[in-house]
């Protein structure tokens, strides 16, 4: 995962995405779920903490890439993973407002917002971001 994440985010940093899309795709394969998921030992915490921001990056890299070029159905499964991991990603829930509204999926964007506004409440006890609701009211 390391060694193929790496080198696809320099590779993307360059605007190779020809060369990085096949690298950042075998990444995010190679992550699968959640590292460890069901095993909440103390030390396990450490190592999932450790793998999942460049988890959530690689994911992010890709919806982006994706949502950037039409390929919204791709964008939403994975700002689906990334949310998966991180129910409290902003940027996650961004994107797939974006991707279903492009989409011309309007309840899905309603239906995003209201998730995101119970995962803040319930996971950080804040409002959701206001430039989220700004673009509900779109």
């Amino acid at each position: 995962f390391r060694s193929s994440f790496a080198q696809g985010r320099q590779l993307a940093s360059q605007g190779a995405w020809e060369e990085a899309i096949p690298l950042l795709r075998k990444a995010e394969t190679l992550a699968g779920g959640e590292f460890l998921e069901g095993n909440y030992a103390d030390w396990t915490t450490p190592l999932r903490q450790n793998l999942s921001e460049p988890i959530l990056e690689c994911r992010s890299l890709l919806a982006d890439h994706f949502s950037q070029r039409g390929k919204h159905v791709v964008a939403v499964e994975l700002w689906k993973r990334v949310l998966l991991l991180d129910n409290c990603h902003e940027e996650a829930y961004r994107g797939l407002m974006e991707a279903y509204r492009a989409l011309g999926r309007q309840a899905d964007v309603v239906r995003v917002y209201q998730t995101c506004v119970k995962a803040f409440e319930n996971e950080l006890d804040l409002p959701p971001p206001p430039d989220l609701q700004a673009f509900l009211e779109i």
